[in-house]
């Protein structure tokens, strides 16, 4: 009986040490990532369309004719693909071999742009039984143009290359975004997290940026075991899938301890109503789709306003 209450003794105290460390752990006031934020649903009056690729099933992806046909959906947010070419220019496409999206061959980077230009970026857009683009050509745009063409649209912009060309993609969309001084309407993301680090380091506190991989997952697992206080963040945005590596991505917590932050969670790639519905009841800020009209519509029968 005295060891018992001995242990007790020394156990009780320690027991409600940590209690009240957790405690306060699940109370402190997280660090803002930025101070303003245009991706958040809060700041922008309502969650936002953002369209996948330009919303690829109007128009071949990553192409003007997708993102004007983005925009007269009611897209709030153009979401595209970098890929910089043998002479330094940023175009928009998804893959870092040409083949899949064109009638062209090889790697992106082996061209210049004018060289690239000889190639139809909507060759194997296939639309009702038909493909609509191989006699009206789609060539790639510059980054530049994209930001000029659309100066009131917000853009999420995905650096694809890695290593040496990641980092000259990153000096080039530094320089992109600094000549159309877009700096407040343009989140940068990558999977890679050295390439989005390097972005970082050149481009500065004024850009914003997006989670890459092991920073996202960082922040999802402290947040799952509670201790997410201690991981610090920058960035503006974290846009997940629904699930992945097993984690649930879509739970009140990750939402709220996410705004905590001031930065937008935004989840990809959804083009189910109903799953587009339960994702911004549950909070979120933005949601990436191949069909902007689809979420519009469902934003409309949610009675968001769609004024601007």
């Amino acid at each position: 009986m005295k060891l018992f209450k001995r242990v007790l003794f020394y156990t009780v105290p320690v027991l409600l040490f940590f209690a009240l460390v957790f405690l306060l752990i699940q109370i402190w006031p997280l660090s803002d990532a930025v101070k303003e934020n245009p991706f958040l649903a809060d700041h922008y009056g309502r969650p936002l369309i953002i369209a996948h690729r330009g919303g690829m099933d109007y128009a071949p992806e990553n192409t003007v004719p997708a993102f004007d046909k983005a925009i007269d959906m009611g897209a709030d947010v153009l979401e595209l693909d970098l890929g910089i070419t043998a002479d330094g220019v940023l175009v928009p496409c998804h893959d870092l071999k040409i083949d899949v999206v064109s009638d062209g061959k090889g790697y992106l980077a082996t061209y210049t742009y004018e060289e690239l230009q000889q190639f139809n970026f909507g060759y194997y857009y296939y639309e009702n039984g038909d493909y609509p683009y191989r006699d009206a050509p789609v060539r790639l745009p510059r980054l530049e143009e994209l930001l000029s063409r659309y100066p009131d649209t917000l853009f999420m912009v995905e650096i694809k290359d890695t290593g040496e060309l990641g980092r000259r993609s990153a000096d080039a969309l530094v320089q992109a975004i600094n000549g159309a001084d877009a700096h407040s309407r343009v989140v940068t993301c990558a999977f890679d997290d050295e390439t989005l680090g390097y972005f970082r380091k050149k481009g500065g506190k004024e850009f914003y940026t997006s989670t890459a991989y092991n920073q996202t997952k960082k922040l999802v697992v402290a947040n799952i075991l509670h201790c997410d206080i201690f991981i610090c963040s920058h960035d503006a945005c974290m846009a997940v899938p629904v699930k992945q590596e097993g984690f649930r991505l879509d739970t009140p917590r990750l939402v709220d301890r996410t705004h905590q932050r001031n930065m937008a969670i935004q989840y990809w790639t959804i083009n189910r109503k109903d799953e587009m519905r339960r994702l911004i009841e549950l909070g979120a800020d933005g949601i990436i789709t191949d069909d902007p009209a689809m979420m519009k519509e469902l934003l409309i029968e949610m009675g968001y306003s769609m004024d601007r």
